[in-house]
């Protein structure tokens, strides 16, 4: 049996081994085994999938089945790709693969590019970062994510659980759970994230989320923010890219910043926030070493939002401080997605706007 499975035009851009996930249903009695489905490019070539059962049929065949996959997408066309369940394929090894494992104090993940620990001490969200093998930033160049909540400073330092719920060879996912902590140590409310971790890709998704589970029935949002304070090897040179139509780029050797507010999208963007593609957000900042870009997933759909990049690192608003408190009632939570994209001193900020724009 063979289907097909298209990859619509989204883009202007090459893809090279684009990460790709998707969902497939399959009839009662079709496949057995995960092993027995397979994907060809226009090109014939068999693809490496990692897979994963979703749901089975009541004799134990496979009802739903969730691959992940990088083929190469090109710009402004769509893909065709062939979908096969042929039981005894053969499934051809990645060539580039993204493994986990536990560690001293958390689990270290390697994508091939990138490095880095996701610690069980406190959601930061990353640290000891590496780059090619060359250390980067410090060990904990991340202060993890600072709440104000009711007038209360929180913060995801404490210890956490981890679970590793996807584990490569061309996927990472792992699942963070613990508490937003007072600066005493004393649990307030509810704390998860996550991380996503492709192979051969220098670049991470992390999601941050908070759940009003305290005893009052409201609770004013005053800020949230995920500060980046790397040890510098010399004068660092930051970027701020913004924009709709066309992503506009800022370059200082000083600093960069922006507030996305209800002024600015009732003045550039009120015919356009609400769709789902509508432009991107992201600082840049880097050195001699290296750097790193940051991106916030549908900023403007999602104001107010803030970014700051000088000197001293990226400050990421999620929440800025001197907007008008959000009431947060109990039961309610928010869940933000971000890009963190680890580079070299000399990447193009181009293909960083880019990479952000696709996230």
């Amino acid at each position: 049996m063979s289907g097909t499975l298209y990859c619509e035009k989204i883009s202007c851009y090459d893809r090279p081994a684009e990460p790709v996930s998707v969902s497939i249903p399959l009839a009662r009695g079709r496949l057995q085994e995960p092993s027995g489905l397979s994907i060809r490019d226009a090109a014939g070539r068999t693809l490496p999938l990692q897979r994963h059962v979703l749901a089975s049929w009541d004799d134990g065949s496979i009802k739903w089945l969730q691959v992940h996959f990088q083929p190469d997408l090109p710009g402004n066309a769509d893909a065709t790709l062939t979908v096969e369940v042929a039981p005894g394929a053969a499934d051809p090894a990645p060539e580039r693969r993204v493994t986990v494992v536990e560690g001293e104090g958390g689990l270290r993940v390697d994508t091939g590019p990138l490095a880095f620990t996701v610690s069980a001490d406190g959601y930061w969200p990353i640290q000891d970062v590496a780059l090619d093998g060359r250390p980067l930033f410090g060990r904990r160049p991340f202060g993890g994510f600072a709440l104000t909540l009711g007038g209360e400073p929180l913060t995801t330092a404490g210890p956490v659980n981890l679970e590793v719920q996807e584990a490569g060879p061309l996927r990472v996912v792992i699942e963070v759970r613990g508490k937003h902590r007072r600066g005493d140590g004393g649990e307030m409310i509810d704390l998860r994230g996550r991380i996503t971790a492709y192979a051969g890709k220098p670049y991470i998704e992390v999601e941050h989320q908070f759940v009003h589970t305290a005893e009052a029935e409201e609770l004013p949002l005053e800020a949230l923010e995920l500060a980046f304070r790397p040890e510098a090897a010399g004068p660092a040179h930051v970027a701020l890219g913004q924009g709709y139509y066309r992503t506009a780029i800022t370059e200082s050797d000083d600093s960069v910043a922006m507030l996305l507010d209800a002024e600015t999208m009732l003045y550039q963007a009120n015919e356009h926030y609400i769709d789902c593609f509508y432009g991107d957000f992201w600082v840049d900042w880097r050195d001699a070493q290296g750097g790193l870009a940051l991106s916030v997933y549908q900023a403007h759909q999602h104001f107010p939002k803030a970014l700051l990049a000088d000197g001293e690192g990226i400050l990421c608003s999620l929440w800025p401080r001197d907007m008008v408190p959000a009431p947060t009632l109990r039961g309610m939570g928010k869940t933000h997605r971000l890009l963190l994209h680890v580079h070299g001193p000399d990447t193009p900020l181009e293909d960083l706007s880019v990479r952000s724009l696709q996230f």
